[in-house]
């Protein structure tokens, strides 16, 4: 055990140390997208598919397949080795082709198709993380 008169100065010390350290790293631009890429894992399509947690947060990495239309968005497919998955996105959609990285919220949506109901999984898209246009042949 520290003498009485010892604590308060190793305390001052630490806080002066603590202090110190002024700097702090510089915040991520969006040059340093593959960075966040490589900080944030993809979640597989398959796994997002199967889960119950409605307005998850979910990362995303696929190729882009059909793209649809709709009044003041788009709607996606996206896709890679497990499954496909519709995105749902208020902004530019990609080229179909494109393989995307991106963040979105995890929706449901029950629907009713001769007298069955079904859940309907789909992401809305938050960030689009990484685009890698399609190669032209």
């Amino acid at each position: 055990m520290l003498p009485l008169v010892t604590r308060p100065l190793l305390l001052s010390m630490l806080i002066g140390l603590v202090g110190c350290n002024q700097s702090s790293p510089p915040p991520l631009s969006l040059s340093d997208a593959n960075v966040v890429q490589w900080a944030v894992a993809p979640t597989p399509i398959a796994d997002v598919q199967t889960a119950t947690k409605q307005n998850a947060t979910v990362h995303l990495k696929g190729r882009v397949g059909n793209r649809v239309p709709i009044v003041g968005a788009s709607v996606y497919e996206l896709q890679d080795s497990t499954g496909s998955i519709w995105v749902l996105s208020t902004q530019s959609p990609p080229n179909s082709g494109d393989e995307v990285f991106i963040k979105g919220t995890l929706r449901s949506q029950r629907l009713q198709q001769n007298n069955q109901t079904q859940d309907s999984v789909y992401v809305e898209q938050q960030e689009q993380l990484q685009r890698t246009p399609a190669v032209k042949s």
